[in-house]
């Protein structure tokens, strides 16, 4: 069973590692939709950078 959240960036974001600034940074679009487990979702989500993704019917 997948536990995977999916969660829609709501700014432009690039991960605070080793890594900000280089090309090897990781980073997020605004209105990007990534699916992730949901620790790292929450991650995100408490900082405010993204939001719940509302499953579309249809």
């Amino acid at each position: 069973m997948d536990k995977s959240i999916q969660i829609t960036f709501v700014q432009v974001y690039e991960v605070q590692d080793e890594h900000r600034g280089t090309e090897k940074a990781t980073r997020y679009r605004a209105d990007q939709k990534v699916k992730m487990d949901p620790a790292s979702a929450h991650h995100f989500l408490s900082r405010g950078v993204a939001e719940l993704t509302v499953a579309e019917k249809g």
